[in-house]
């Protein structure tokens, strides 16, 4: 438990709730995931957020600039729906 400590303020909000017994495990998974998936990668964990942000500077001048979309906040209705759609497309692959 000595390597959890750092995220004893981070456990303290889930008192009576079903995941406090398994925020331990939950964040042992997630590194895990983390560190195999980005492992051989140039840009590491940077990876995972210069993607999504990357498509959507893209997006952004392609429909915003180009096209004149005429949305409020486009950016943030950018950034939402690349978000789902590349969560979708990460959790998908796998199964093919």
């Amino acid at each position: 438990m000595k390597a959890f400590k750092k995220y004893k303020s981070f456990r303290s909000g889930f008192k009576n709730h079903f995941l406090q017994h398994y925020i331990d495990l939950i964040i042992v998974f997630t590194q895990k995931d983390l560190k195999v998936r980005y492992k051989n990668s140039f840009l590491g964990y940077l990876w995972s957020v210069a993607h999504p942000l990357a498509f959507a500077v893209v997006f952004y001048v392609a429909f915003k600039l180009i096209v004149r979309i005429p949305t409020e906040n486009y950016a943030l209705f950018l950034i939402c729906g690349l978000s789902h759609g590349n969560g979708l497309q990460t959790h998908l692959m796998p199964l093919q």
